[in-house]
Order: C-alpha cells, then sequence, then structure tokens
C-alpha cells in the first residue's frame, strides 16, 4: 500500500463513520418528534406474564414475551428476539414501549431504531402490540435467513 491508498481508506472509513452519526441523528430525531403521552402504570401496581416461544425448526431462536396487566388491560410490554449460545440465550432484537412510542431496537443495546406507533393510552399499547407481534415475526425471518446464508 502507498501513503495515498492508506489515506482514502482512512477517509473511507471515517465516512462511514460520519453516516452513521447522521443516520443515528435522524433516527432519534423520528423518534422524538412520535412521542405520545402515554406513561404506563408502576410496574409494582400490575400483574406481569411473561412466556418463551421457540422461532423456527432449528431451536436456535425464541421470542421472549413480557407484558404487564393493569385492571384488566395490558399497559406495557417488550418482545425480545433470543439467539442460543453455548451457555444461554443473548438477546437480539427487541421491541418495547417507553417515552410514549412502541418502537424497534435491531439490537438490544442499541437505540430505537424504527417508530412503530405513537402511544397516548392504554388502546395504544394494545394495538401496539398487534402490530409489534407481526414485525417481530418479519425480524425473526431476517434473522433466520441471515443464518440460513452464513452457512455458505
Amino acid at each position: 500500500f502507498d501513503a495515498i491508498s492508506i489515506g482514502n481508506m482512512i477517509r473511507r472509513g471515517q465516512q462511514k463513520k460520519r453516516d452513521l452519526r447522521r443516520a443515528k441523528k435522524v433516527a432519534d430525531e423520528q423518534i422524538s418528534q412520535t412521542r405520545g403521552t402515554y406513561q404506563p402504570p408502576p410496574r409494582e401496581d400490575c400483574a406481569e406474564r411473561r412466556y418463551e416461544r421457540p422461532i423456527g425448526d432449528e431451536g436456535l431462536l425464541q421470542l421472549l414475551v413480557m407484558f404487564w396487566r393493569h385492571t384488566g388491560s395490558t399497559v406495557d410490554f417488550v418482545l425480545i428476539i433470543q439467539k442460543r449460545t453455548w451457555e444461554a440465550w443473548e438477546n437480539t432484537a427487541r421491541i418495547d414501549c417507553a417515552h410514549g412510542t412502541c418502537h424497534v431496537h435491531y439490537s438490544d443495546d442499541a437505540p430505537a431504531s424504527k417508530h412503530l406507533l405513537t402511544l397516548n393510552s392504554a388502546t395504544d399499547v394494545k394495538t401496539a402490540m398487534a402490530i409489534a407481534l407481526k414485525e417481530i415475526d418479519k425480524i425473526a425471518d431476517m434473522i433466520m435467513q441471515g443464518e440460513e446464508g452464513s452457512d455458505d
């Protein structure tokens, strides 16, 4: 490598980081503009329910569903796709309700990436859960297709 090609590689790396920062900023702005007024009741006042559902036939993925009910209504939920590792289940993508919005985190520790529904009432949470279950299935399909493609 000569100095010019190394300089070009560095600039390309910097450009990719700058593009990622810009995309994150746009996503953050979109999420903040879609925040609703809904605040769930305190979790200690709610009944927590959780279950796991296998995804696919290989036993490598599962959906962890956690939701909280208060006075007969679902008032909050989290859907998490988990991937089996040697020791345990590792969280991957997640959909949750926070800050008055139902949104997707394509990586469990990443900021919100996609807005699904603005939440202004518990009724919106029920609607959001139906939307989120469809969206999480799409994400699971993408993850499984990626898994299948990685063996080549």
